[in-house]
């Protein structure tokens, strides 16, 4: 890590520096980062859920867009230092004997393995085995009788209520309606790259283009006017049909839904209609506007499914 940010050709002096008693002053990777306002941090000691609420809140400040991206380029720079890092340490004298020959090390671990089980296999003549290696043998041997008994004192330990109020219930009920409302947040920024709300208006975008294209603004006009509250084995038609184009409305939604959602929109076709507009019409020109308020604040069946999902 020290050589990330180093040229090769300064790698020497990085060496002599920490060998010698009186070292030349080389910067560091973590010199560098410092100076540049990046300051690192040793993570590996940290706990998993203190590293969550960490990154997570790193998240909602850049607004989730750039915490886990980099660029293919950048990520070919990093393999390559670290693969001239690996190079330039050289292994342990045991570590390159066994990478120098990993048949004879496979050879060693199988003979290890073969002499454990002898030690403790009953079935050989005892007058072959040590005094220690039968005492070894009855002691594993009466263990064994006693595995189910081990197995649920572990379990009793590890499955106690207070051990798990302490870690599972504390993040039941802080980090996931954290984790939640941040997921939320996000599904309803518009804002947000490739969120449920951002995807909802570029779907009626396209839609109104394409309605434009097939019948003008008549056609329009028509597939934004409020027509009569839904009724079973019926199907919507006008605003209600827009709804549904465009992933709001579930198509399969019960009657009691899409006439709770009917009702909604006729107090807000009534809000946004033209002062001599006597049908309950949305200008096309206020179509975003108007979608956009209805959606305030409130989680619809296609955001709530990614959500789920989430």
């Amino acid at each position: 890590f020290d050589r990330a940010l180093l040229k090769q050709s300064q790698w020497v002096h990085l060496a002599d520096s920490k060998a010698s008693e009186s070292p030349r002053p080389v910067k560091t990777t973590e010199q560098i980062l410092n100076e540049s306002g990046l300051a690192q941090e040793d993570t590996s000691g940290m706990e998993h859920f203190t590293m969550r609420v960490r990154i997570a809140d790193r998240e909602t400040e850049l607004r989730d867009k750039s915490v886990h991206q980099y660029s293919e380029d950048q990520r070919q720079r990093l393999m390559s230092v670290y693969v001239r890092c690996l190079e330039d340490i050289p292994p342990p004298s045991d570590v390159e004997a066994i990478l120098g020959d990993p048949k004879r090390f496979g050879k060693a671990l199988f003979r290890a393995h073969k002499a454990k089980i002898e030690v403790f296999d009953r079935a050989r003549n005892k007058e072959q085995n040590s005094l220690l290696q039968l005492f070894i043998s009855d002691v594993n041997q009466q263990e064994l009788k006693n595995y189910e008994l081990i197995i649920a004192r572990y379990l009793d330990v590890q499955l106690d209520s207070t051990n798990m109020s302490e870690t599972v219930a504390s993040f039941i009920w802080r980090e996931v309606p954290v984790e939640i409302q941040r997921e939320m947040r996000l599904s309803l920024d518009e804002h947000c790259v490739g969120s449920a709300m951002q995807r909802t208006f570029e779907s009626l975008r396209r839609w109104k283009s394409e309605i434009l294209r097939k019948g003008g603004d008549s056609r329009l006009r028509a597939d934004l006017t409020l027509e009569l509250c839904p009724a079973p084995m019926q199907e919507n038609t006008g605003l209600m049909k827009m709804l549904e184009d465009i992933g709001i409305v579930d198509r399969k939604a019960s009657i009691d839904y899409q006439r709770r959602i009917w009702r909604l929109l006729e107090g807000k076709v009534r809000e946004w209609r033209d002062e001599e507009e006597r049908a309950l019409v949305v200008n096309s020109n206020d179509l975003e506007s108007f979608v956009r308020e209805t959606l305030s604040g409130k989680l619809w069946w296609g955001a709530l499914y990614e959500l789920l999902q989430k």
